[in-house]
């Protein structure tokens, strides 16, 4: 879908904005009723024939107070529709330098169905003594449409990424040690930013950006293995996190539908899971400071998720830069407003078209407004400014600016007594999408507290990045049934 699209889909979301959308009883005389002394008799031994449903409902009840696990999920039914993919890719013409792998020989067909995933999620919570509890979550997905359409017509990397896969995803143990002292150990997730939809502060967790725009971030974060711990004074909380597990964003697979070039892309360099290795964090947050005022600062030394390309000719490899962050972020509540700031200084930047290491300042601005009735409006917006920027930086494969815009837009409303819920999203980057865009609509219905129904679409813009190139290709309609248990 191209640009022109979106000042009509900005024009629906602010139309969209604008909605809002005998017993009885009779008194008996008991004084005419007239009862054989036999019935009273049976009915004055009431208490000894109910004592037993009594002790069979103590029994439960004692039960449910001992049960010491609980296990909760859902199962999930996806299928997506690319109504407007065009089977070509970026041409080799683009790259500015000589990169030689293995050419894609074939060309998947990406129009009409594009997935049809079964999912399943799986939740154990196990109760230990001295509050402490164990926490595991899985995820486990089949897609069927590479059967439907042929496996033998897709990358091996396309079927490893898409086609089924089973994670462990948060597994940890946790508990109190001692009096305002947290303890947590196992893979899991921290979030300090305060923004649904950019990362300015949250920087712990790689994300799964293999088909770019279909959920909010909170649904790509992926879980590492740290130590965590939290100290609770007054109104302040001093978390620590020794990060031990080397991971990194997972990007569109060779000859996939987001891939953007017609080659595969040169070995990556993962650092060794070590000491040496171990990704460092600290934060200090203050809650209600001052009135409906939160605070926080932030200190990280961690490895860059997003890789850079190193160029020793011949050889050309991804690496992953080692960066250090400091940074803060403010909350206010004011009534129907919510205002939110993040700021974060990072260097250690490396880039593939200079030598020299470059540090940035990243800084967000954005509210929240909840004063219509079960809506909510939402805008973030990021300014990202590399410090001593050359100008070769902003040429393929960086293709870096000095100062990178990114915008946020976001509307939620519950209607019909909170049963259906609509969403809308649109993201640019730099200049009003000058870098690429995308909108996301979608409505759910709860059938019932466990049964849920999704269909939405996403349409994406072209830009200047490669990565926008070919996801502007790929336009869809998306669906999904979801039963939790």
């Amino acid at each position: 879908m191209r640009g022109g699209s979106m000042s009509i889909f900005l024009r629906c979301v602010l139309g969209f904005s604008l909605i809002s959308l005998p017993l009885f009883a009779q008194d008996v005389d008991s004084s005419a009723v007239v009862v054989p002394d036999t019935l009273l008799e049976i009915f004055d031994d009431e208490d000894d024939l109910l004592s037993g449903f009594d002790e069979e409902t103590a029994v439960k009840t004692q039960f449910e107070k001992e049960k010491f696990w609980s296990l909760t999920g859902d199962i999930r039914l996806s299928p997506s529709f690319n109504y407007d993919h065009q089977t070509h890719r970026v041409g080799l013409e683009s790259l500015p330098i000589p990169i030689l792998p293995q050419v894609i020989s074939e060309n998947a067909d990406y129009r009409g169905l594009t997935r049809l995933r079964l999912k399943n999620n799986l939740k154990l919570e196990i109760k230990l003594p001295r509050n402490w509890k164990i926490y595991a979550s899985s995820l486990v997905f089949y897609d069927f449409a590479y059967r439907i359409k042929n496996r033998d017509d897709f990358s091996q990397q396309t079927l490893d990424a898409y086609e089924s896969e089973f994670e462990l995803q948060e597994a940890y143990i946790q508990g109190s040690p001692m009096q305002n002292l947290d303890l947590r150990i196992g893979r899991q997730v921290i979030n300090w930013g305060r923004a649904d939809n950019i990362r300015v502060l949250d920087v712990l967790n790689p994300l799964d950006l293999r088909e770019p725009g279909m959920v909010d971030i909170e649904d790509l974060r992926l879980p590492v293995t740290m130590s965590r711990i939290d100290y609770l004074f007054g109104k302040w909380t001093l978390t620590g996190a020794a990060i031990h597990e080397i991971r990194f964003n997972k990007f569109p697979a060779y000859g996939s539908e987001f891939y953007p070039l017609p080659i595969e892309k040169p070995h990556e360099t993962i650092p060794e899971n070590s000491f040496e290795n171990t990704e460092f964090a600290f934060a200090l947050r203050g809650t209600s400071i001052f009135p409906a005022t939160d605070f926080s600062l932030h200190f990280a030394r961690f490895f860059d998720d997003a890789f850079h390309l190193k160029i020793k000719s011949p050889e050309i490899t991804l690496q992953h830069s080692k960066l250090n962050l400091v940074g803060a972020s403010l909350g206010i509540a004011r009534g129907s407003w919510l205002l939110k700031s993040e700021l974060a200084y990072i260097d250690g930047l490396e880039y593939a078209t200079v030598s020299d290491n470059k540090s940035r300042i990243d800084m967000l601005a954005g509210f929240e407004y909840n004063g219509f009735k079960n809506t909510t409006l939402a805008m973030d917006i990021v300014n990202r400014h590399v410090h001593e920027h050359e100008e070769k930086m902003a040429a393929a494969p960086d293709q870096i600016s000095e100062n990178d815009m990114q915008l946020v837009l976001t509307l939620r409303k519950d209607f019909m007594r909170e049963t259906w819920h609509f969403m809308a999203v649109a993201a640019l980057q730099d200049d009003w999408g000058e870098k690429g865009a995308y909108e996301r609509i979608s409505l759910s219905y709860d059938w019932s507290d466990n049964l849920e129904f999704m269909a939405g679409s996403v349409q994406y813009q072209s830009g200047d990045l490669l990565l926008s190139k070919q996801a502007a290709d790929n336009d869809r309609v998306f669906f999904e049934v979801k039963y939790s248990f």
